[in-house]
């Protein structure tokens, strides 16, 4: 599979935390490094079956994520979260404090908000809190 883009992040496409998330990373990547798309498309299908090829996840539990695709490589959870963040430069490179933590404590905390994403922000059935038409070059579907 050709792969254009060095950095996809893969999100939960009806989850309304993480379409808020993403409408937060558009709007501070001034130099439009991210791509995005739906963990429930084809590519991230494709994609991250191919690339944890003998993983066995349900499809269930693997909407419970974001992955980072950075260069070939996949981040998940609170590796993922952190290196997007600090990777939108200027101030947001201050993130990194926060692996000071090791990465169970990070990741019990993303896991935390996971579990209870769809109660504490809601959910819809399609990716309906995107700006589409705005950032469409950089939404891969």
């Amino acid at each position: 599979m050709d792969i254009k883009h060095e950095h996809i992040i893969f999100f939960d496409g009806v989850c309304h935390l993480c379409q808020r998330s993403v409408n937060f990373v558009l709007k501070y990547d001034k130099h439009e490094k991210y791509y995005f798309s739906s963990l429930q498309s084809e590519l991230a299908s494709d994609l991250l079956k191919l690339e944890s090829a003998g993983d066995a996840t349900s499809d269930e539990e693997s909407f419970t994520t974001i992955v980072y695709y950075k260069k070939g490589k996949q981040l998940v959870k609170s590796d993922a979260v952190l290196q997007i963040l600090t990777g939108l430069g200027g101030l947001w490179r201050l993130h990194k404090i926060w692996y000071v933590f090791p990465r169970f404590i990070r990741d019990w905390v993303y896991d935390m908000v996971s579990k209870n994403r769809y109660r504490w922000f809601g959910q819809s059935a399609l990716c309906d809190r995107l700006d589409v038409q705005k950032f469409a070059h950089r939404i891969i579907q």
